[in-house]
């Protein structure tokens, strides 16, 4: 059984500690939901919009001081943007389970039920193989595509 697709999603995982603060992941897996018919709200491209470019950074709290990036004002967006009427449902990169940010963003959503759904990506020698789970079951499909 698959697992009930919202049609807008916010995007949740790891950052900080992360090269680049993840963003790579983070464009990969809004892209390739996107493919999939998802619309999907993601951090990565709030914060490029509004001029942050995390490109070379080891993605650290001194980055984010010497960028003069606000983490609290960032997350209390996070939280409105998942309250959204628009926004049914989080969608979870893996080692969100390991980021206080993406943590708090998955019990937010659960207390307002929400849906939490989790995004994976493995490699196979004919491109990748996607899985999206939640409690009601799991989709799966494959692409051709190969990344660097």
């Amino acid at each position: 059984m698959r697992p009930p697709l919202p049609s807008t999603a916010y995007l949740a995982g790891p950052m900080r500690g992360y090269l680049e603060f993840n963003f790579p992941a983070f464009r990969n897996a809004a892209q390739t939901l996107r493919k999939r018919g998802l619309h999907v709200v993601s951090p990565h491209e709030r914060d490029e919009d509004e001029g942050f470019d995390w490109t070379g950074t080891e993605g650290s709290d001194d980055d984010l001081k010497r960028a003069g990036f606000d983490i609290a004002r960032t997350l209390a967006s996070d939280i409105d943007l998942i309250a959204a009427p628009l926004c049914e449902g989080v969608v979870c990169l893996p080692g969100w389970d390991r980021s206080r940010g993406a943590q708090a963003e998955v019990v937010f959503a659960r207390a307002i039920d929400k849906p939490v759904l989790f995004y994976e990506e493995a490699s196979r020698s004919n491109g990748y193989r996607h899985s999206l789970y939640g409690t009601s079951g799991v989709e799966e499909w494959e692409d051709g595509e190969r990344r660097g």
